[in-house]
């Protein structure tokens, strides 16, 4: 059966219905354009492309510095994120930028030393990655006396379970997704080197409460050296070790005196520029990074200093112990109030390192000897200067608050 004229009409006018809307809408797009040309004056055009390439190219030059300096400690590093609005959110702390300078010169960059106390208001997480021969113990034992005092809890790292100080990324990431977990006040230590925890944190960005102890690098070396021979386990099984090489040197290894191995450059006493060491301060501050555990690295001594400035409240230093104890009084009260009172009051043999008698290798080190260590470790002397000197400058800076 045949439309007729009428029904083929209705019928094509049903199919095409959308035809007058696009070509409404065409027609607005077309007026729209007119109006953005006429508009905007040619010279405004050009300024504002002349301005946006200038700050495109700032951006560009910032983020590669900043890119190429991060890559360089290990860290990962994303595309920042669009400005959302102008002027308020494109302006760059200037703080900022000169740390990006500095990470992308480091190098040759001049670290200084300030009394900035980077403890955040809000901060519940401690964390202690202890340089060891430092003191450690007895500042472990003031954090458990003062954890009821100042509600929180101390978390310490059991040492019987192998965990080493170098960790993968995966160990890395576990340990800061733990501290994510904890909502209530709580300090935690253990012998590890330094973790920028904004890298793997999912909830929040900030660091905890970082702090350290320092020693003497002569007397620490020292020190370390006695604890291998104190140690009646790693003792007992180096001296089993030397003898399957050679009978009988176990028994000279154990009874060697600490000059002995430095004057003659024992294999345990020479510290060759560049040989992996995983037992000096510097890798406690600079990080998971090769260089950082390379003898007298000049890269791995400049990123400990600026980590130290950085990101650390407090660095104490164990041969001034009260004046350590009393920045962290001060600068860390959440955790370290009334800690002074506390060390008074412990006993000759909870204080350790101060009441130890000098025997056969503790005697004091000669000057020949310390001489030889301080140019052999020049990076680690550096480095303990550059704490030292903080801390003077933050217990100085007491009397002002």
């Amino acid at each position: 059966m045949k439309k007729s004229f009428p029904g083929i009409f209705r019928s094509a006018y049903i199919n095409c219905w959308y035809i007058p809307i696009l070509l409404f809408l065409l027609g607005l797009k077309i007026c729209l354009l007119f109006f953005l040309v006429t508009s905007i004056h040619p010279d405004d055009a050009f300024q504002k492309s002349v301005k946006l390439g200038q700050h495109i190219r700032t951006n560009s030059t910032t983020f590669s510095q900043e890119e190429s300096a991060l890559k360089l400690n290990g860290k990962k590093v994303g595309r920042r994120k669009k400005a959302t609005s102008h002027k308020s959110t494109t302006a760059i702390p200037r703080e900022l930028l000169e740390e990006w300078d500095t990470l992308a010169h480091l190098e040759n960059a001049k670290i200084k030393p300030t009394h900035t106390n980077r403890t955040k208001a809000d901060s519940i997480w401690l964390v202690l990655n202890r340089v060891p021969r430092c003191g450690g113990g007895t500042l472990v034992k003031l954090l458990e006396e003062l954890a009821q005092r100042n509600g929180f809890s101390h978390q310490p790292h059991e040492y019987r379970t192998p965990w080493p100080r170098f960790l993968l990324e995966q160990e890395q990431e576990s340990l800061v997704t733990w501290f994510e977990y904890q909502h209530l006040p709580k300090s935690y230590d253990r012998h590890f080197f330094f973790v920028n925890f904004t890298r793997y944190q999912k909830f929040t960005k900030e660091n905890p409460i970082y702090i350290n102890i320092v020693r003497d690098p002569v007397m620490r070396i020292q020190s370390e050296f006695m604890a291998r021979r104190a140690d009646k386990e790693i003792a007992k099984a180096e001296i089993m070790r030397r003898n399957e090489e050679s009978p009988k040197s176990g028994l000279a290894w154990k009874k060697m005196r600490f000059e002995d191995c430095v004057v003659q450059e024992e294999e345990e006493c020479q510290f060759g520029n560049g040989t992996p060491d995983f037992t000096l301060s510097i890798p406690f501050f600079c990080g998971q990074h090769n260089s950082c555990v390379a003898i007298n690295d000049k890269w791995g001594a400049q990123m400990a200093k600026f980590n130290i400035e950085r990101y650390y409240s407090v660095v104490g230093v164990l041969e001034r112990m009260d004046q350590t104890l009393a920045v962290l009084e001060n600068y860390v009260p959440k955790f370290f109030s009334g800690v002074t009172q506390i060390y008074n009051q412990l006993d000759e043999h909870e204080k350790g390192y101060f009441t130890r008698k000098p025997n056969g290798n503790d005697r004091p080190v000669s000057e020949k000897v310390r001489q030889i260590l301080q140019r052999k470790l020049h990076a680690e002397m550096d480095v303990y200067r550059f704490a030292l000197q903080r801390l003077s400058l933050q217990f100085a800076h007491l009397s002002v608050l």
